[in-house]
């Protein structure tokens, strides 16, 4: 009653068959390891240990990430606190605050915000584009697809490819929600 198909339990690359048999000698029989040949000498890592490293740096990356997330979300809050509410558009809050320069919009669950500078409010035409210019990132649904962004961003930190990309894709929005605005001619 043996198994059918067993896979192989051991990864290794020898020089020769002798510095695999050392190699095998120096570990158990039903363990797997990889053989680095250095000088002449085989070095023997046993999986187990690369196992608990890759978790140990993965966990380590996913604690990194939710403490910049929490920060984010913290600092959204703290200029959320900080902001007086001008109006609200069924589920929209639009909010002033006079410590910002550039208005953002951002969606947490149960929230969806507009924050514009209080220094707009003098100019009412460039207050009434930004706040539909942001108002638009809500409707294309560019503030939740930044936690999918920023989650694929934590997940392939050493890529430099995803960083691009992840900044490439949010100038695209930016020229979405104004080229939707000029073909509605607002």
């Amino acid at each position: 009653h043996q198994d059918f198909f067993q896979p192989p339990a051991k990864i290794w690359a020898a020089a020769s068959m002798k510095d695999f048999s050392r190699a095998q000698q120096s570990t158990e029989s039903n363990e797997g390891f990889f053989v680095l040949p250095i000088e002449n000498y085989p070095n023997v890592i046993k999986t187990d240990i690369v196992t608990t490293s890759g978790l140990a740096t993965l966990s380590l990356l996913a604690l990194v990430g939710l403490f910049f997330l929490v920060r984010d979300v913290r600092r959204l809050v703290s200029i959320r606190r900080q902001s007086h509410l001008v109006r609200r558009y069924s589920s929209v809050s639009i909010f002033v605050n006079d410590q910002i320069s550039v208005p953002f919009s951002y969606w947490l669950p149960a929230q969806t915000n507009v924050v514009i500078p209080i220094g707009l409010l003098a100019k009412p035409l460039d207050y009434i584009l930004a706040m539909k210019h942001e108002l638009q990132h809500h409707r294309q649904g560019d503030t939740k697809s930044v936690y999918l962004i920023w989650f694929l961003r934590l997940s392939c930190l050493a890529n430099p490819f995803v960083h691009l990309w992840a900044r490439e894709l949010s100038e695209i929005q930016e020229f979405a929600c104004d080229e939707a605005l000029v073909d509605q001619q607002k």
